[in-house]
């Protein structure tokens, strides 16, 4: 076995003890609950908003083909359909993640319902706007 090319000097080398991380708090039984079930009941109302985002397209059907109506709302309809469960699962692993490093995670998923709510009214206000 080869000794290593460089070992630091005796005076280099810190003998204190290495400081502990900051404590780790403990996740809060109600705010897991409250969390868990928020995003249980926000998973079946992503299924809902992505089939009501597929039946847009034919709202909007009459639109097709004409510039700037048709690519607008097929790129909206598009973000409509896969944005709630993009929002969904990105409340999903947020609220793990601050569940286990015990912070507050039950404003997530209605956090991700109010920004559904925006995406689907700014969709409705450019399709009325656009759709003759």
């Amino acid at each position: 076995m080869t000794e290593p090319l460089w070992r630091p000097h005796a005076s280099q080398v810190s003998t204190a003890p290495v400081a502990d991380a900051a404590p780790r708090r403990q996740p809060r039984p109600v705010d897991v609950t409250v969390t868990v079930l928020l995003l249980v009941v926000l998973a079946p109302l992503a299924f809902v908003a992505m089939v009501l985002g597929l039946l847009t397209g034919m709202g909007v059907s009459s639109c097709e083909g004409r510039e700037p109506c048709g690519t607008v709302l097929t790129g909206g309809t598009a973000v409509m359909t896969v944005a709630p469960a993009l929002l969904w699962l990105v409340a999903l692993v947020w609220a793990v993640v601050r569940m286990v490093r015990g912070r507050l995670a039950w404003w997530l998923a209605p956090g991700a319902f109010l920004a559904w709510m925006a995406l689907a009214a700014a969709y409705v206000g450019l399709a009325s706007l656009l759709v003759p």
